[in-house]
């Protein structure tokens, strides 16, 4: 009965401690280079001899080599710590600067911001709410309500300040609920829930959170090994602590956001 071979693949000898400089070095070419019939890959299958790969690795070159490709791996790991924990002291000391806009204008840009994502044209500002483009705007800094949105006129909105017939909501000249413009995050305490003023208010924590990206390039150098996530959650939190500090009526939105 014939001998059967036994092969280690490239990853195989990755488990086992070699690296590829190790490979090209001590092991040279592969004993069987050829394509896997199981999947499909541009790069070619290589296999290597056990037996070949047994003897190499009780050599002395294997045990120094090997040895030299631990101190490279520990000192690629302490840069990499070194690298994130700088980051980390970088995030915590930067300020954090938000442009501080008074509130029509804010809600105004907001709303462009919105439509802009939203691939719908921009709103122009007219006369009305303050920076809307029409009287009994929905939101202010909205030339025309988008369907659906509450406190829209469009049909089927079905909700306060919709105009459509049977919609069983007040008139075009029935007061706003608070006694405030539709969508003014202070008619209702500057609540986050559903209606114009919290939607106006998760569009204008939006746009702040959009206009600071900016800081993103704090994050410039790590990779996903190197603790990026936690110095990404480091930096949302205190872009949301910058802005609450800003803008206190968004500080609830602000601060659901980092829960």
């Amino acid at each position: 009965m014939a001998e059967r071979l036994t092969y280690l693949t490239f990853t195989g000898l990755r488990r086992r401690g070699w690296t590829d400089a190790m490979v090209r070095q001590l092991l040279g070419e592969p004993d069987v280079q050829g394509r896997d019939p199981r999947r499909w890959s541009v790069a070619p299958v290589r296999l290597y001899l056990l037996a070949r790969v047994e003897a190499v690795e009780r050599t002395p070159e294997f045990a120094a080599c090997s040895a030299a490709a631990g101190r490279s791996a520990a000192a690629a790991r302490a840069g990499a710590e070194r690298r994130r924990q700088a980051v980390l002291a970088t995030i915590r000391a930067e300020p954090i600067r938000v442009p501080v806009l008074p509130q029509a204008e804010l809600e105004r840009r907001a709303v462009r911001h919105r439509r802009l994502l939203g691939g719908g044209p921009a709103p122009a500002p007219g006369p009305g709410a303050p920076g809307s483009g029409a009287p009994g705007s929905g939101a202010p800094g909205s030339g025309a309500p988008a369907p659906g949105v509450p406190g829209s006129g469009a049909p089927g909105a079905g909700a306060p300040g919709a105009g459509a017939p049977g919609a069983g909501a007040p008139g075009p000249g029935a007061p706003r609920a608070g006694g405030g413009a539709a969508g003014v995050p202070g008619a209702r305490g500057g609540a986050a829930g559903a209606g114009p003023a919290g939607a106006l208010v998760r569009w204008q924590v939006d746009y702040l959170c959009h206009v600071l990206r900016r800081y993103d390039a704090l994050l410039d150098g790590l990779f996903a090994a190197t603790g990026r996530a936690e110095a990404e959650r480091l930096l949302r939190r205190r872009v949301y602590e910058a802005i609450a500090r800003a803008y206190p009526r968004l500080a609830a939105e602000c601060a659901r956001r980092t829960r």
